[in-house]
């Protein structure tokens, strides 16, 4: 099941699935690793995709569990991120893997990702805190090289996404029949994107707490939708989110953003208007809205070129059946 999601997932945000599934590969490095990993290591998956970040290429070496929430809550997740940390470490050593995975070619970084799902949807803990009770310097984690890892929360969130983008993809929808779609990476004063769009969103983006998407439709209008897996309950949140649109020029002109939100709060949208009514009155002096004037009434204006919608936060659904059919 979480290959099958995993897989669906990641297609929308622009990674392609290389290489054969659930194979196995020598270790490279068997005094330095534990005796388990000594026996080989296993790619449930791997992904690919190029960084917009660097313009370089990253595979992913995935595990992808899909567990129950009581199997959630007896998991040994220090055990497995040190396992995935191994694996990424004789990745690049590796002729086997190399030759099933890497196209040589490629100026490449790899990477580990831990993905699960929750397939009874009965899991409702804070999974950061798992995380945060971890030490970093447990996983013997080789110097530059990145872990990841995708809760059951953020599996769900980044479902939700999926399939809101996909109903919008239709003549009378949001973004039409087949319209452009890419990912923003704004120009930051420390940062320089080697793309600042890209089809591609990098597993940093998946993580960050909204995604922003620009789209183009037939008649030439631009738009942006803006995900994000904030709650709302404080109109706080609404205005960090609106000094990121502000201050990377999203919210500029007459182009219309939706902030679209999986899991909101049940005042979200009055916690918004709120916060568009604070933000008028006391951020209008910091921007420039329309280069010729700089006022209440302007900021005013290109707030209401800003809007939000609940989005059904979507579980997916695998008949076990079915799976096992396959």
């Amino acid at each position: 099941m979480a290959e099958d999601l995993a897989q669906e997932i990641f297609e929308m945000f622009g990674w392609e699935r290389v290489g054969p599934t659930n194979s196995n590969w020598p270790c490279e490095q068997k005094k330095r690793h534990s005796k388990k990993q000594a026996g080989g290591h296993t790619s449930d998956m791997v992904f690919r995709y190029c960084d917009p970040h660097f313009g370089e290429v990253v595979y992913l070496i995935s595990d992808l569990k899909s567990y129950k929430a009581a199997s959630i809550d007896g998991f040994d997740m220090e055990d497995c991120l040190k396992n995935i940390g191994e694996t990424i470490s004789c990745a690049e050593l590796s002729k086997e893997f190399r030759t099933l995975y890497v196209n040589e070619s490629d100026k490449n970084h790899t990477r580990g990702l831990l993905f699960i799902y929750n397939n009874d949807g009965d899991y409702t803990k804070d999974f950061s805190k798992e995380l945060e009770e971890l030490n970093p310097r447990s996983l013997n984690l080789d110097k530059g090289k990145r872990l990841y890892v995708l809760s059951p929360a953020r599996v769900r969130y980044l479902y939700s996404i999926k399939k809101d983008i996909e109903s919008e993809y239709r003549p009378k929808g949001l973004l039409g029949a087949n319209p452009p779609k890419h990912f923003v990476y704004p120009v930051l004063s420390t940062i320089h994107f080697f793309e600042t769009r890209s089809k591609v969103a990098s597993i940093e983006t998946l993580l960050a707490p909204w995604q922003v998407i620009e789209y183009g439709r037939a008649g030439g209008t631009n738009g942006y939708l803006v995900y994000t897996d904030i709650s709302g309950e404080t109109d706080k949140e609404f205005q960090y989110l609106f000094d990121y649109l502000f201050q990377y020029q999203i919210a500029v002109g007459e182009v219309p953003i939706t902030i679209r939100m999986p899991s909101p709060h049940k005042n979200a949208e009055a916690v918004f208007e709120k916060a568009k009514r604070i933000y008028a009155e006391e951020y209008w002096p910091l921007y420039n809205i329309d280069k010729k004037e700089t006022t209440k009434s302007a900021m005013e204006r290109q707030l209401a070129q800003i809007t939000i919608k609940r989005v059904p936060a979507t579980a997916p659904a695998f008949s076990e059946t079915g799976q096992g059919m396959k």
